[in-house]
């Protein structure tokens, strides 16, 4: 016998594996979460998420007094106890196990062969990698700038022609004046 799915559990201290958690969520354990690496850290994130596990979030960390609260909330918060009873249920309440819907998978993709292959497979790299949209959007980034800049170069020099065209007009009427 497991000892989380012993009668008398009343909570799991984890690193937030998938079986441990999984294990947790079937026999309806609150966890304490002490992730690792990997997968645990969202894991653990997730099941704090749903109010059924607290995280101490690095081993490195870890005092007695933050592992004495841990314990004392997932103990003596209802709340934990209930949340998890409820994911539990619903974990439990599957239409098939986990065994069966992996011979169903099997079965299918040996009967109907690779319908469910992915498009992305098809690809080329530079595809995959998204070069194409970020050459795109490039291309396109660089024509808008070009462009403006074109064009307000072109507003600036009319502006400002016709203000020194001004000024010069006004100054050869000055000297016609005075001669």
């Amino acid at each position: 016998m497991n000892f989380v799915e012993h009668k008398n559990t009343r909570a799991f201290i984890t690193h937030g594996g998938l079986g441990g958690t999984t294990e947790a969520v079937y026999y309806g354990v609150p966890m304490i979460g002490i992730p690792l690496f990997a997968d645990q850290h969202i894991n653990v994130k997730n099941y704090v998420t749903k109010q059924v596990a607290i995280s101490l979030h690095s081993i490195y960390n870890i005092t007695e007094e933050k592992l004495t609260s841990a314990l004392n909330s997932i103990l003596k918060d209802p709340t934990y106890r209930d949340n998890i009873q409820k994911l539990s249920k619903r974990f439990v309440d599957r239409p098939m196990n986990a065994s069966s819907t992996a011979i169903f998978w099997v079965e299918y993709i040996a009967k109907y062969g690779h319908v469910l292959r992915s498009p992305e497979l098809d690809l080329y790299w530079w595809q995959r990698c998204l070069l194409d949209i970020y050459a795109f959007i490039f291309i396109v980034t660089v024509t808008v700038l070009y462009t403006a800049f074109f064009v307000l170069r072109k507003l600036k020099r009319l502006l400002f022609r016709s203000h020194t065209c001004a000024k010069k007009d006004s100054s050869t009427m000055k000297s016609k004046k005075n001669k």
